[in-house]
């Protein structure tokens, strides 16, 4: 279940104790009035607004001064109008419980992770080096093995579109097949079919990369996709640079032009950057690291006789996320162990630099 930043930093601050929530009734680009605090007490709250709506969302303010029902902060580009939400703070900076969790998220990996599968690489000719989708880590590279398939040259086309004068295709008889360029202008483009007249094939482009117009030397291939026409054989002897975060594929064999190269691959939990970005890491362990986390930076900021009591904290809420971890992390996926050549298909160019 995905979670939000705020709710995650006002879990953290019910159990810390630390804040109070409120909605202004009025103010100026140097003052929130919030009618319902009655405190009468000159600089009874001292310490961190936290604006949660309106034209300063995200927004963290120094109170400077506060008189009944008013706060006093540095002034803003814009004002604070009635209905604004916002957390009141006392102790600790809002600014550092997001940093907290941020820094829970990154500790999350590899309990925690996004799986996914994509069959966004075409195979082109002569070609070893391909740039990857954004990941952390790729698990395992896979060729196609499509049964239905066949080649032309393109003699023209447009950015949804593909024309082969030389043929004289049925109408429509390829409507849900996809097409891919695997060599000249457009190499590596690949769409899906949306209909077909006797010489051209018309293109769905949306969520597809068919950015450029294919011409003369566009060496093309039309599939049937379809479950029951191909199957994926998994290879062994690539190579991803770097091995975290990468962004470069090499093969190390020719593999037949045309074909789809499927990766499997994980992305590490993304941090959280605004109050409605969300997260699927559980609650629980981020809750309880970003505690630690907090605890931690508290003991860099008092004396000696503080420390043994935020540090101790700070590990108590440690060993809490570690159990969680142990107890309910995720089963990271099979990752292909390489080899040095593949066996199945035609060996590298003798120039390569593996």
């Amino acid at each position: 279940m995905s979670v939000t930043r705020k709710t995650l930093r006002q879990t953290i601050a019910r159990r810390i104790s630390d804040y109070r929530l409120g909605t202004a009734t009025g103010g100026t680009t140097t003052t929130l009035v919030d009618t319902a605090r009655t405190e009468t007490t000159t600089n009874n709250w001292m310490g961190y607004l936290y604006i949660t709506s309106g034209a300063l969302a995200d927004t963290e303010l120094d109170i400077i001064s506060y008189t009944t029902g008013q706060f006093t902060f540095a002034q803003q580009a814009s004002s604070l109008a009635a209905g604004v939400t916002y957390e009141l703070w006392s102790k600790w900076r809002p600014s550092d419980v997001n940093e907290a969790i941020n820094i829970a998220l990154r500790s999350a990996y590899a309990a925690w992770f996004t799986e996914a599968m994509s069959d966004s690489l075409v195979v082109c000719d002569e070609t070893l080096e391909y740039t990857l989708p954004t990941m952390t880590q790729l698990c395992n590279v896979a060729i196609e093995n499509c049964d239905e398939y066949w080649s032309g040259t393109a003699t023209g086309g447009s950015t949804s579109s593909l024309i082969d004068t030389a043929h004289a295709w049925t109408v429509n008889a390829y409507a849900g097949y996809h097409c891919v360029i695997y060599d000249g202008t457009g190499a590596g483009q690949y769409a899906l079919v949306a209909s077909n007249t006797a010489t051209t094939l018309n293109l769905t482009t949306t969520g597809y990369n068919w950015t450029v117009a294919p011409d003369t030397t566009s060496l093309y291939m039309v599939k049937n996709v379809a479950e029951r026409t191909r199957d994926f054989h998994r290879i062994s002897a690539y190579y991803e640079v770097p091995r975290r975060n990468p962004t470069k594929l090499y093969l190390t064999a020719n593999y037949p032009e045309g074909m789809y190269i499927r990766l499997h691959y994980v992305f590490e939990p993304a941090e959280l950057t605004a109050d409605t970005a969300t997260t699927n890491v559980p609650v629980e362990f981020i809750v309880n690291k970003a505690m630690a986390e907090l605890y931690l930076m508290r003991t860099n900021d008092i004396g000696f006789d503080g420390l043994e009591t935020y540090a101790g904290k700070a590990a108590q809420h440690q060993a809490l996320a570690d159990e969680y971890v142990k107890k309910h992390a995720m089963r990271f996926p099979p990752v292909t162990i390489r080899r040095e050549i593949e066996t199945w298909t035609a060996a590298p160019d003798p120039n390569y630099p593996f």
